[in-house]
């Protein structure tokens, strides 16, 4: 049948079975598969690195894989196991960060700001220069010493997984990443020329070595890539030895271990790198990745100095004479300028990032070098999954729609692919404890995975506006003034419900512990609230643009106020709340259906249950006691809150799309997830018309 006729002939069902549907009850055919979530456990199994995880999915102990970096891997599940896999282009970026101070900071020693010992390189004083990686030439000619060779690499040792990148926003980002910034060149009279000039540095004639405009020799500079990933160390090898054929053989015993090499790669463990690098910021060059969000505000905190505080993102510290890039960042962060002029509108912000773009290109204090396309890997059985360009299939809707064909099987064991130390809602510190904590914790939006649009969760309204004046408190805001409804019928994991009272609470308990990472910003900006009803507030606080409101938005139930009362940072720092029974910690007694209760509970989909740290394997369960307050369908796919006739007309816009079709959009309308857009689609949505997702 012709396409077009095709779409004619569902949308005629369409209109023939809508006007006898609206006039009944919802219909709910498949019981099971109105779940949210449909599983009743998840058992988020800890396996790394890759190689570990591969032998417990060969032994039948994990039913999928996540975030698979060896392509040989890909391939055995695909051909040899004829498991499921599912790859998108990610929020990602894998990058070399180039320490730009002057000197290591200055800290204030423990307790407050402890050094962390055991660097390779030792422990360095604020008096150490960290000279020639200060120099943005110096840094620039690194860039152009690695050039297209990293393409050749990153195809060798990742095939198809990984892409070239050359800016800090990854292509995936299709509305931010800047199309016109040209890959860098791989230019040995280029490199020697900036070298040579702009920074200061040459080549010794009768020596033969390095100098500086001093006349010292250029010292040793140390370079640390992550243990727990071979590839990642083996990239960052082909960097450095790059950089030292180049740079030729140093005086024998320059170096601080008596070698004769510029450049050294040390492979060290991941949480030892973060500390050094984050917590000290006192390194030369190390490797590491971000997984990114839609939103380039990250730009902002990698490289504003306001965030180069311990423990901040901004490893490079860099700054620049004129403060022009720092303008720019600002203005990315805050939607304004830092003399107040507003930035109007996504088209207006996007200038802004492109501009941040170039800036960041030239001055290196990052050397992109890939952005990851996402494989992740499912079982035979397992079915359910959403795709999402930028985010992938592992994602927070995946873990609630995910399901087994065979719908007796209630269980699954879900792959967690790094370590999971500390899971304080205030504190935590990798994407993994984060990707554990997103189904335990709701905020009040979260973000369309097929279209990237903010949709409404827990609140079902807000508004924000500008605001340079006094509040209803008489207090002074330069900021935000934003005001927000929030639904009706939410209750935290015990059972008490959640209302305006512990959003403030939240807010306040950030004020009093700002030093806890996860509560940083709104901490240091918020200002005051109002609380009209138990459903509706207004909050003021001293930050603009829509990056920051959704921000307050977005983490609107971190800490419930039975568990977090009264505590300090101090106290807060070493709470682990996982590991607290609840009636010991509240003296509650625990909801029945969750007998398992402990002080780790938030509003989501999913329970904590217990985290079995031999065996690596945390089990959450499905928050089922009295209901979860979001009765979510999948068939609501514009995530407005209820299937109507703007799902139906999707659908049939979508009619007959499959993946790589223009139409396709990830699977927006694909509800059965069968990977194509057809009358079964289009049947299922109109049998759920009417039904009310979001309260």
């Amino acid at each position: 049948m012709h396409k077009i006729l095709r779409i004619a002939a569902v949308m005629t069902i369409a209109l023939l079975v809508l006007p006898t549907l609206a006039a009944m009850s919802p219909v709910y055919a498949d019981v099971d598969l109105d779940d949210f979530p449909r599983l009743d456990d998840l058992f988020l199994k800890i396996s790394y690195p890759e190689a570990t995880a591969m032998v417990a999915a060969r032994a039948g102990e994990l039913d999928n894989m996540v975030g698979m970096i060896d392509p040989d891997n890909v391939d055995e599940l695909d051909l040899n196991m004829s498991w499921s896999i599912s790859a998108s282009a990610g929020f990602h970026m894998c990058y070399l960060g180039i320490n730009s101070r002057d000197t290591p900071p200055v800290l204030a020693g423990p307790p407050d700001e402890p050094y962390m010992t055991g660097a390779p390189y030792g422990n360095r004083t604020p008096s150490f220069e960290l000279y020639p990686l200060n120099e943005s030439d110096f840094r620039f000619a690194l860039n152009v010493l690695l050039g297209c060779q990293k393409t050749s690499w990153i195809a060798t040792l990742y095939r198809f997984i990984n892409v070239r990148l050359d800016t800090n926003i990854p292509p995936a980002n299709v509305y931010y990443f800047n199309t016109d910034v040209p890959p860098v060149v791989y230019n040995t009279t280029l490199a020697y020329e900036v070298l040579t000039d702009p920074a200061g540095l040459n080549m010794d004639n009768s020596s033969g070595f390095w100098k500086t405009s001093d006349g010292n020799e250029m010292r040793p500079l140390y370079v640390i890539s992550p243990s727990e990933a071979p590839p990642s160390v083996a990239l960052t090898g082909l960097c450095v030895e790059a950089w030292n054929d180049f740079f030729g053989p140093t005086s024998v015993g320059s170096g601080y271990h008596g070698t004769d090499e510029y450049f050294y790669n040390y492979a060290e463990s991941f949480y030892d790198e973060v500390e050094w690098v984050f917590m000290n910021r006192d390194f030369d060059i190390y490797f590491l990745c971000w997984g990114l969000g839609k939103d380039p505000d990250y730009l902002y905190w990698f490289f504003h100095p306001d965030t180069d505080f311990y423990d901040g993102w901004n490893s490079p510290g860099l700054r620049t004479d004129d403060n022009s890039l720092e303008d720019k960042l600002y203005a990315c962060a805050y939607w304004e300028w830092p003399n107040g002029t507003a930035v109007i509108g996504k088209p207006a912000m996007k200038e802004i990032v492109d501009e941040i773009q170039w800036d960041l290109y030239f001055l290196v204090p990052y050397i992109p070098l890939y952005s990851r396309a996402y494989h992740n890997a499912y079982a035979p059985g397992v079915h359910g999954w959403i795709e999402s360009l930028g985010f992938g299939s592992n994602n927070f809707f995946t873990k609630n729609f995910i399901h087994w064909t065979d719908l007796t099987k209630m269980n699954m064991t879900y792959h967690e692919t790094g370590p999971v130390d500390n899971l304080n809602p205030t504190i935590f510190s990798s994407a993994y404890e984060a990707d554990v904590l997103s189904v335990i914790l709701d905020g009040g939006i979260v973000t369309n995975p097929f279209t990237h649009e903010t949709v409404n969760w827990m609140v079902s309204d807000w508004s924000y506006s500008r605001m340079n004046g006094t509040n209803t408190y008489g207090q002074w805001v330069d900021g935000t003034e934003l005001t927000m409804t929030l639904r009706n019928g939410i209750t935290w994991h015990d059972g008490q419900v959640f209302d305006t009272s512990d959003i403030l609470f939240n807010y306040e308990f950030a004020v009093n512990c700002s030093s806890a990472r996860q509560l940083y910003f709104i901490g240091t900006s918020y200002v005051n609230a109002t609380v009209h009803s138990s459903t509706r507030m207004t909050v003021w606080f001293n930050a603009t643009g829509l990056f920051n409101v959704e921000t307050y938005l977005g983490n609107i139930a971190l800490c419930a106020p039975q568990i977090y009362a009264g505590m300090n940072y101090t106290t807060l720092n070493a709470f682990r709340p996982w590991e607290v029974d609840y009636t010991t910690h509240t003296g509650n007694a625990k909801p029945a259906e969750f007998p398992f209760l402990t002080a780790l509970i938030g509003c989501g989909p999913y329970v904590f249950h217990s985290f079995d740290t031999t065996a690596q394997v945390i089990r959450v369960s499905a928050n089922r006691g009295s209901t979860y307050w979001a009765p979510f369908l999948r068939e609501d796919t514009n995530f407005d809150g209820v299937v109507d006739i703007t799902d139906i007309v999707e659908g049939i816009a979508d009619f007959g799309s499959e993946p790589g079709h223009p139409r396709w959009s990830y699977g927006k309308s694909d509800v059965n997830a069968d990977y194509v857009t057809d009358i079964s689609d289009i049947v299922r949505i109109i049998s759920k018309f009417g039904a009310v997702t979001l309260p």
